[in-house]
């Protein structure tokens, strides 16, 4: 998915959340360069997953128009939706709806969470690369 829809943005909410997780790790992790590289990382895991993640968040979003819209609407606003035209009109709609894009990012950081340990465990094998390479330089 383009970031016409601000999967960017939607993965870096998910990483500023995953740094709220991080500040509440052990002491040794409370390097700032570490800190980026797991900012950094979240982000990059977090973009592969935001597809998944707008699977994640349709029940809830078919659950809420359900009960704004009559089955009819429903199926006109479908018949739209697959058209050129509608595909193109959904983007920027979506790309402006912020509470959307908050609702996709819960779903995403739910999807990310059980990778976070992970994440950190590689943060920081290459944060000491890079402070061996900042020192050799």
């Amino acid at each position: 998915m383009g970031d016409g829809f601000g999967s960017n943005g939607i993965a870096a909410e998910v990483a500023d959340n995953a740094v709220a997780w991080f500040a509440i790790q052990s002491p040794e992790d409370r390097d700032e360069n570490l800190k980026s590289v797991f900012y950094e990382k979240v982000k990059i895991e977090s973009r592969t997953r935001v597809t998944a993640a707008i699977g994640d968040a349709r029940a809830s979003l078919s659950s809420l128009y359900a009960r704004q819209l009559s089955e009819r609407e429903l199926m006109g606003a479908e018949t739209f939706a697959l058209t050129p035209e509608g595909k193109a009109f959904l983007l920027v709609q979506l790309s402006q709806d912020v509470g959307l894009r908050h609702l996709v990012s819960i779903f995403l950081y739910q999807r990310t969470f059980p990778e976070l340990p992970r994440l950190l465990q590689s943060s920081r094998e290459s944060s000491a690369i890079l402070k061996k390479i900042n020192r050799a330089q």
